[in-house]
């Protein structure tokens, strides 16, 4: 699961192991909000958010939530190759 948060709203992006998206929702950037929306997907959670002004908060708000939570920072975009079909 990705997490990009923002002051305002956090918009999570659900994947299935294999990749393939399986949702995706708007979420209020408040603790409550956001572990609801946790409590609703099923299955183990992993999730992963970039460093940034919410990082911190939201790591320790949402870590008792999933079972595994990684903030990443991104010091330059990385390209993205897309496997042929």
């Amino acid at each position: 699961m990705g997490l990009d948060a923002h002051a305002t709203s956090c918009t999570f992006a659900v994947l299935s192991e294999r990749g393939r998206r399986l949702d995706s929702a708007v979420v209020e950037t408040n603790g409550r909000a956001l572990v609801e929306f946790l409590r609703g997907v099923p299955g183990s959670k992993h999730l992963c958010l970039e460093e940034g002004t919410q990082s911190a908060r939201l790591y320790e708000v949402l870590q008792g939530h999933v079972r595994e939570l990684v903030v990443t920072h991104a010091s330059e975009p990385m390209p993205m190759s897309m496997p042929n079909s």
